[in-house]
């Protein structure tokens, strides 16, 4: 987390943590936050702007926190469906039987980059105890593309699924055409929007279930894979 957080003035703090960082960076240039979304400006629970190593493993709390960070930060909403609005369709998907639903992240963002102070591209004016711009950008851009699984738990025999179409963050201007999960026994299918299918699970003894997830998305040649970790609820 950058060093800036120690200088926050003491004016600041019976406000929100939003509002903090706002008030902290009313005075940026947000012209050079080329996505429109500062990751800085929420509080960073799971770590976005940090790469993930090999073993990294997403699960559904952890798309949701993704999800409402990403939301907050950004500074149009108006496209954005929020956190709340996931969790009615994923509940009204549920009430119609469809299963566990599918979606998916497909986000870039911005963040503060942690040598911004060192290189001379921001500063803290000694007057105001606010942030102002130095020379050059001291933004750096991340991107990501998570599959959203609506489940921590699997129980039966099969695992039914639906895939849509309607539940996504996205600010690439892409489009996902399909997603293809393989779970560790081996069993797989692909989702196209609008399709529900069933997995069997019956012969997964682990308490843990693992799979990959992998996003096919029109401009890319090649899929975005994500490893899943799931509860056997068997």
């Amino acid at each position: 987390m950058c060093s800036f957080l120690l200088f926050i003035p003491s004016k600041l703090l019976a406000q929100s943590y939003q509002e903090q960082k706002d008030s902290l960076f009313q005075y940026l240039d947000k012209s050079k936050v080329t996505t429109g979304v500062l990751y800085d400006r929420v509080y960073p629970w799971v770590d976005l702007n940090v790469a993930k190593d090999s073993t990294f493993q997403i699960s559904y709390p952890f798309i949701k926190q993704a999800w409402l960070e990403l939301y907050l930060a950004s500074y149009n909403k108006e496209t954005l469906l929020s956190i709340e609005e996931v969790k009615d369709k994923i509940l009204t998907n549920t009430l119609n039987d469809k299963g566990i639903t599918l979606g998916y992240l497909d986000f870039k963002f911005n963040s503060i980059d942690t040598n911004a102070f060192d290189n001379g591209s921001l500063y803290i004016d000694e007057e105001d105890s606010l942030l102002h711009d130095g020379e050059g950008n001291p933004y750096l851009e991340h991107e990501i593309s998570y599959p959203l699984v609506s489940a921590k738990t699997l129980n039966g025999e099969y695992a039914r699924f639906y895939f849509d179409p309607s539940i996504y963050l996205s600010n690439t201007d892409r489009d996902l055409m399909y997603m293809h999960i393989t779970l560790s026994n081996g069993q797989n299918k692909v989702f196209f929007p609008d399709d529900f299918d069933s997995l069997f699970i019956g012969d997964l003894n682990d308490s843990i279930i693992t799979g990959t997830i992998d996003l096919h998305f029109s401009t890319l040649r090649d899929a975005i894979s994500t490893d899943i970790t799931l509860f056997n609820g068997n």
